[in-house]
């Protein structure tokens, strides 16, 4: 538990950071991030940019209509994985 709350903990000061919004929750192995402004909502779009980078994402479009505008974060990888999707992903942040 503490591991995933580590991991909840980088990806969220992260968001914030950026002014990225997302659904906090304390429950899950997942986040789910807001598509930003600059795709329109298009979260299979924002899915694939993040892809072309190394990050993988699921769009939220995937899992229903009330996924749409959002990609799903998984909390599984590393601590150090996921400190350098968040690096790769800051490089693409506006």
């Amino acid at each position: 538990r503490r591991v995933f709350d580590e991991k909840r903990r980088l990806f969220t000061d992260f968001f914030g950071r950026i002014g990225l919004q997302y659904l906090p929750t304390n429950a899950s192995f997942y986040l789910w991030v807001a598509v930003p402004e600059a795709f329109a909502g298009d979260d299979e779009a924002y899915a694939l940019s993040l892809m072309d980078v190394g990050i993988i994402v699921a769009p939220g479009r995937s899992f229903g209509a009330g996924g749409e505008g959002y990609v799903r974060v998984a909390l599984v990888p590393g601590v150090e994985e996921c400190r350098r999707a968040i690096r790769l992903w800051e490089a693409l942040a506006p």
